[in-house]
């Protein structure tokens, strides 16, 4: 069972329980319940115009298209190696990476400049990356999209981002319709890679906690 996803962590139980008085959650913070053959997701903060369930995401034929930019939540200048120790700095160094039967070239340059070739690249093409402070974790972007990695001062290789876990066995021929509480109009959804996204209702039907009603045939519906 999942009872959650989201960014927020409350830490561990004391012998009173758990302190939320202080908590600040996010739109991506999300609990659900479930009553018979009904899922409630609950959105701790405004969801924005979209809900994206990541928890309920599709794969293959259960995956709607979608045209989704990659995500870039740090879109400020990278430093590359500045104020690493420089026996851990990845300055100056190159690495070839295989992936998917094909292989990269990685060449890591003063000023923060990254270039990688070879693979899918036709031409060589310019990034930037930066080094944390032990020199252990790289963040390289290259075009809209950010990528992590490690390094030990030898090896070096990419960190694949976590995904929500997946909550097995549900198929999108099961959703019978979505509505909000307190709003209670049907709403307009797709089960993607990315989630199931749904479009929030023009007004907040409440102040606070922001319910979605999944309502689920018993079986699913093949058409």
């Amino acid at each position: 069972l999942i009872a959650g996803e989201g960014p927020t962590n409350l830490g561990a139980a004391t012998e009173i329980g758990f302190n939320e008085a202080d908590t600040v959650y996010t739109n991506k913070d999300v609990r659900f319940t479930v009553k018979g053959d009904t899922l409630y997701a609950t959105f701790l903060d405004w969801p924005g115009e979209e809900a994206v369930i990541n928890t309920l995401r599709g794969e293959g034929d259960q995956a709607e298209d979608e045209d989704v930019e990659e995500e870039d939540d740090e879109d400020r200048p990278l430093k590359g190696s500045a104020g690493v120790d420089e026996s851990m700095s990845i300055e100056g160094k190159t690495f070839t990476i295989e992936r998917r039967d094909q292989e990269y070239t990685w060449e890591f340059k003063a000023d923060a400049k990254v270039t990688v070739s070879g693979g899918r690249y036709d031409e060589p093409v310019d990034g930037e990356y930066e080094q944390n402070e032990d020199g252990t974790s790289v963040l390289i972007r290259v075009g809209e999209r950010l990528r992590n990695a490690k390094y030990d001062g030898e090896k070096f290789e990419f960190v694949r981002r976590r995904r929500a876990p997946q909550y097995p066995g549900f198929y999108k021929e099961e959703i019978k319709r979505i509505t909000m509480l307190g709003d209670g109009r049907n709403l307009n959804w797709k089960r993607t890679r990315r989630g199931l996204v749904i479009e929030t209702p023009d007004r907040k039907p409440c102040k606070h906690a922001y319910v979605f009603k999944i309502e689920r045939y018993h079986y699913p519906k093949i058409d």
